[in-house]
């Protein structure tokens, strides 16, 4: 059996198991959304790019060994 938790805390490695986590891209979701903000106030279209954000997966204790 394997356990993960989201979102991400810095604690979790303190735990026992270190459990697994899914990390989110806090500080670049902010950036994409201070700069739509700042373009909607400017006028301009707030949408423009990739909307995407890809979380990180923090493996630890928590998981088995799949690549055994």
């Amino acid at each position: 059996m394997s356990q993960t938790t989201c979102p991400s805390s810095d604690t979790m490695i303190l735990q026992c198991p270190a459990l697994t986590t899914v990390r989110q891209p806090w500080f670049e979701l902010g950036r994409r959304v201070a700069r739509m903000i700042l373009n909607m106030m400017a006028g301009e279209p707030a949408h423009s790019g990739d909307k995407h954000l890809i979380p990180d997966l923090m493996e630890r204790d928590s998981v088995r060994n799949m690549h055994v």
